[in-house]
């Protein structure tokens, strides 16, 4: 099954013939270790603060989570109706099928989850959504905000480390939400600031353009973040900082 983003709906492709998934490669990233023990928080601000055990080591923070059904996202009606007649058009070689798998504001990047039956999304606006598939259907049964209670800035960058966390990746800073595919339905949640508000790229250099990250973690345990400059073609003097 492979996974694509078409404005603002998740569609489901199943590939009947192939059974390798090609992926492509990150051009400019920046690799960071991530260590495997739960020492991974620093500089945690008040929004999601890290606390210490008896053994000194950090503990995660907790940030609401409570949705109310009002910002779930409605999967059904005209603008799904639309979807549908406009997949129907859409032709396909012999044994690929194509439908509607679920209506996602923005959606643009997705982590599918490990083991339960979803997903989250990130955009380039300022929500992170989790998109789940309850009955194992095929078809979406619900999206909405996931980890309402934070300030988030681009949020484009989903992926998944070995541990079964999910990294966020914004504009300027790096989240990791310890088992979210368990977790995404509670009230409150656990969170890790791994590399802290600012730390990413220098505060000055932030920009919209070019600042939606896409990550990876990669066999080697690290995590690759795409860093893209926010120039088409830079000026003189940050040549230097660039290539640095």
């Amino acid at each position: 099954m492979l996974a694509l983003a078409q404005r603002g709906a998740a569609l489901r492709v199943t590939l009947n013939r192939i059974g390798k998934a090609v992926a492509c490669g990150l051009i400019a990233c920046l690799a960071a270790l991530l260590p495997d023990s739960g020492a991974w928080s620093k500089n945690a601000t008040s929004q999601n603060a890290t606390s210490q055990n008896a053994s000194g080591q950090n503990r995660p923070g907790r940030v609401a989570n409570d949705i109310p059904e009002s910002a779930f996202v409605r999967q059904s009606g005209s603008n799904a109706d639309a979807i549908r007649a406009n997949l129907q058009r859409i032709r396909l070689p012999a044994g690929f099928a194509i439908q509607l798998y679920a209506i996602v504001p923005g959606a643009r990047h997705m982590a599918v989850a490990p083991s339960a039956p979803m997903l989250f999304v990130g955009t380039y606006r300022s929500t992170v959504w989790a998109v789940s598939d309850r009955n194992r259907d095929g078809v979406a049964d619900e999206v909405k905000p996931f980890a309402s209670g934070l300030n988030l800035t681009i949020p484009n960058g989903v992926c998944w480390h070995r541990d079964g966390s999910l990294l966020v990746v914004e504009l300027n800073r790096v989240l990791r939400f310890p088992a979210a595919e368990r977790t995404y339905d509670d009230a409150e949640l656990a969170v890790h600031e791994t590399v802290a508000q600012g730390k990413l790229i220098p505060v000055a250099e932030e920009s919209p353009n070019h600042g939606a990250r896409t990550c990876r973690v990669g066999q080697d345990g690290k995590l690759y973040i795409t860093l893209g400059q926010p120039y088409n073609v830079q000026p003189q003097e940050k040549i230097a900082l660039y290539e640095r």
